[in-house]
């Protein structure tokens, strides 16, 4: 999978928008052994296609159109590594400028952290940023920063620079309409936790298969030609 320069909320911490499979925490848990903090956002100015021949969705930059998914907090590096094996040849991992449900996300935020209070919760955030241990006399002489902090992220909270994974082939003839999660998770979604645990079982393997062809395999042994 080809990637982009790195975005990340201090070592070992970054946020990835997800719009497909991975709304679901079903695969999440399957692929990370975890479900991480969340919250709902809108990646504006891209569309959600569906994929002939797949049952997960593609994005592309399509003007005056937005993507509905959730963004994925604190996902760890090595987290990132599978998500990015997993995503496979097929997407480019991105980073992009989502927005966030000030609400949803401030509900997130505190039962993550624990923080009582806005002020609380953005001493968190700063801390999450540096990446260090917080001690009585780091919060003493960083007091007048984490005041600032409070007013800058109180205008801008609901903008999250964060990772996504965009589909490689911009001009992918099997791109259609747009897909729907509900209808997947209807039709598809126990399959797919089917697959995904197979991929997780390959990963742990010396000569493992990709993602793609790991779905192959799965989909054509279970005589699906719709998926596959």
């Amino acid at each position: 999978m080809a990637m982009s320069a790195a975005v990340s909320q201090g070592v070992g911490a970054h946020n990835v928008f997800v719009y497909g499979s991975l709304l679901a925490d079903e695969v999440v848990q399957v692929l990370l052994k975890r479900i991480p903090s969340s919250s709902p956002a809108i990646l504006p100015g891209y569309h959600r296609f569906s994929i002939k021949g797949r049952v997960y969705p593609a994005i592309l930059p399509v003007e005056n159109k937005k993507v509905a998914g959730r963004v994925l907090m604190g996902i760890t590096n090595p987290e990132l590594d599978i998500l990015d094996i997993f995503e496979d040849v097929e997407y480019v991992r991105d980073s992009v400028e989502v927005s966030l449900e000030r609400d949803k996300m401030m509900s997130h935020f505190r039962a993550f952290s624990g923080a009582e209070s806005y002020s609380e919760l953005s001493w968190f955030s700063v801390y999450s940023m540096i990446g260090s241990h917080r001690t009585e006399m780091f919060a003493s002489a960083l007091a007048p920063e984490v005041r600032m902090m409070d007013s800058v992220l109180q205008d801008n909270l609901e903008k999250l620079q964060t990772y996504t994974y965009v589909w490689d082939d911009k001009n992918d003839p099997d791109l259609y309409g747009e897909w729907d999660f509900e209808e997947w998770k209807e039709e598809h979604m126990i399959d797919f936790i089917k697959m995904t645990e197979e991929f997780v079982e390959e990963l742990e393997q010396p000569e493992s298969k990709s993602r793609v062809a790991t779905y192959n395999s799965y989909y054509q042994s279970n005589d699906n030609p719709s998926a596959a």
